[in-house]
C-alpha cells in the first residue's frame, strides 16, 4: 500500500503512477512525477546511473594500480584453475561431445577455439593496462611451469615403461623392497631381451611363493605371448605354478595349475 496514501486520496492506494506507467513514473514509490517533470526527473536518474556506472568501471581499473605482484599471482592462480576446469570438463556430457566432434574433425574444432581466443586477444590489446599485462605474465609462467613438469614426469614414465629407470635397475634400484620375509621389484631391464620385469614378488626363501609378471621376446617361446608370468603358490601343502613361463592371467586362476 502507498504510504502517502492520504495525500493522494483521490487516487487507488494499490495502483501505480495514477494508472499512467507510459508517461509518469513513480522511482521509489512514494511519489507520482507527471509529464515533463517525470522525463526530467528519469534523465537526471539516468545520468546518475551512468556515472555511478563509470565510478565502478574506474574503481575496477585502479583497484589493481601500482599493484602488479598481486595481479601475478592471479594470473598463476587464473592458470591453475584453467587447467582444472580443462580437465573437469573432458567428464561432462558437452565436453565428450567436444572431443568427439574434434577427433571426427581432425582438431579443427580445436584450432578455431585457439583462433578466436588469438583475436580476441589481439584485439583487445588496446585496453590492457598494466596489471593486465601481469595477470597474462602470470598466467604464461603457470602453463611454462606445467609444461616442464608434465614433460618431466612423461620423460619418468616413458624411462619407467622402457625399463629404462634408474638406468634399468627399476623402481627400486636394484634393492629391491622389502615387505616381511618378501622382496618386490618393479620395472627393471632384462638385459638379455629388449624388455623387462614389470612387477616381481619373491619369498626369501628356497621353494618360496613367488608371482612374477614379464614383458620381452626372450620368454616368448613358452606361452607364445610378449607377456607372461612366472607364479608358485603354496597353499595348504599343495604347490600351484612352477618357474617355467605362464600366460599373463594364469595366476589368476592358479588352482589350474597345480603341481602332481
Amino acid at each position: 500500500m502507498d504510504p502517502l496514501a492520504e495525500k493522494f486520496y483521490s487516487v487507488n492506494p494499490y495502483n501505480y503512477t495514477d494508472n499512467n506507467p507510459v508517461n509518469n513514473i513513480d522511482p521509489d514509490g512514494m511519489e507520482t512525477y507527471y509529464g515533463d517533470e517525470a522525463r526530467a526527473y528519469f534523465t537526471r536518474l539516468q545520468s546518475m546511473a551512468i556515472n555511478n556506472e563509470d565510478d565502478k568501471k574506474k574503481k575496477k581499473r585502479n583497484s589493481g594500480k601500482n599493484d602488479p605482484g598481486k595481479s601475478y599471482i592471479k594470473g598463476i592462480i587464473g592458470g591453475l584453475d584453467n587447467t582444472w576446469q580443462g580437465i573437469t570438463g573432458q567428464f561432462t556430457l558437452g565436453g565428450m561431445a567436444k572431443g568427439l566432434a574434434n577427433t571426427v574433425t581432425f582438431g579443427a574444432i580445436s584450432s578455431a577455439d585457439m583462433l578466436m581466443n588469438g583475436y580476441t586477444l589481439i584485439n583487445n590489446i588496446p585496453n590492457y593496462d598494466v596489471d593486465d599485462y601481469a595477470y597474462g605474465a602470470g598466467f604464461v609462467t603457470e602453463k611454462a611451469a606445467e609444461y616442464f613438469v608434465l614433460k618431466k614426469a612423461l620423460g619418468k614414465v616413458d624411462n619407467a615403461l622402457n625399463f629404462n629407470l634408474n638406468e634399468g635397475w627399476g623402481v627400486f634400484e636394484g634393492k629391491g623392497l622389502k615387505v616381511g620375509n618378501y622382496k618386490v621389484d618393479a620395472l627393471y631391464r632384462n638385459p638379455r631381451s629388449q624388455g623387462g620385469t614389470i612387477l616381481s614378488i619373491k619369498q626369501q626363501k628356497t621353494g618360496g611363493n613367488m608371482l612374477r609378471w614379464d614383458f620381452g621376446n626372450a620368454h616368448s617361446p613358452a606361452t607364445g605371448k610378449i607377456y607372461h608370468s612366472t607364479f608358485r603358490f603354496n597353499v595348504n601343502g599343495n604347490t600351484y605354478g612352477t618357474t617355467g613361463q605362464a600366460p599373463v592371467g594364469a595366476p589368476f586362476i592358479f588352482w589350474k595349475y597345480k603341481q602332481k
